[in-house]
């Protein structure tokens, strides 16, 4: 990875373009942003969401096992850097990864305390 950046920072600096995949972010994922490996802009998105591996029997048409996983999108819109490999984005985060996976995980558990305080409040209002 760290060669690869080093090639697109070549570039970069040539102002040539990045060959890189043009990438969007979809609405559902949770965005952050993270200084471009490339160019350093400060507003580049990292966007995180949850992926499912699920494993099927064919034969018997039944589901074996399902696992969730945390899928990571990165773009620059400055210089065109993306990468859709979370273990790649993972690599160029370093040390950041941590935080940002852990400040993802409690703005999850925020939201889901959120849900169903409202939940339980419509279920508590309807019992009066």
């Amino acid at each position: 990875i760290e060669e690869r950046i080093r090639h697109f920072q070549r570039l970069w600096e040539k102002e040539e373009i990045l060959p890189c995949k043009k990438l969007d972010i979809p609405d559902n994922v949770s965005t952050v942003f993270f200084e471009c490996p490339v160019c350093n802009n400060e507003e580049a998105y990292i966007g995180i969401g949850l992926e499912w591996d699920i494993d099927v029997d064919h034969r018997e048409g039944i589901v074996t096992g399902a696992w969730e996983y945390l899928s990571l999108l990165f773009k620059c819109d400055n210089c065109g850097f993306t990468s859709s490999d979370t273990e790649e984005i993972e690599l160029f985060l370093g040390v950041k990864y941590d935080d940002i996976i852990a400040d993802y995980n409690k703005q999850k558990e925020e939201e889901m305390e959120s849900h169903h305080a409202d939940i339980y409040k419509d279920e508590w209002k309807s019992r009066d």
